[in-house]
């Protein structure tokens, strides 16, 4: 009868050991970031100015993204622009636009690209990064505000999100 209680003990001892390590590893997955192919992530408590100022490695991202790949239908290589199924979903996770911008960072398969901003046409103020004009909402990634910036090199550019695109199949070429 003593060899089955060790046997019942031992069974209930290991059972609860894998629970424990099924729990968790579910609560340390519930924290992790959803990898995207493609996605634009906020950056969390900084203006414009102050992210430019960190790494791009360095900068705190907001837990969601604003903008992911499967918001887009499209993407138009050339002028960069965005072809998205639910505008509408996209602005309701978007705060209001500041004047002097609200930074971003686009990533491709988990890894950070480039740092950029949504912007506005009601601002003055010029910036020489990638940005969004989030009043005109037509969704193009322009080299700066309100002119064209000579960005060098342009990250919009970058290899990593051009395959990316291509490999989700929303990667517009001509």
């Amino acid at each position: 009868m003593q060899l089955t209680h060790k046997k019942v003990m031992a069974f209930a001892i290991g059972f609860s050991a894998v629970l424990v390590a099924v729990v968790l590893v579910a609560i340390a997955l519930s924290g992790a970031r959803q990898q995207h192919s493609f996605a634009i992530y906020l950056v969390k408590g900084l203006d414009t100015a102050a992210a430019r100022a960190m790494a791009l490695d360095e900068l705190p991202l907001e837990a969601e993204p604003v903008l992911t790949d499967q918001d887009l239908t499209a993407y138009h290589w050339p002028s960069h622009t965005l072809a998205l199924a639910d505008e509408e979903a996209v602005l309701a996770r978007l705060p209001q636009t500041p004047v002097h911008g609200l930074p971003f960072v686009v990533m491709a398969n988990g890894e950070r690209i480039y740092l950029g901003a949504f912007w506005t046409s009601f601002s003055s103020q010029s910036v020489d990064l990638p940005v969004i004009d989030t009043l005109l909402r037509d969704w193009t990634i322009r080299p700066g505000y309100p002119w064209v910036h000579q960005l060098d090199p342009d990250p919009r550019g970058d290899a990593r999100i051009r395959k990316a695109l291509r490999n989700l199949g929303k990667l517009i070429d001509e």
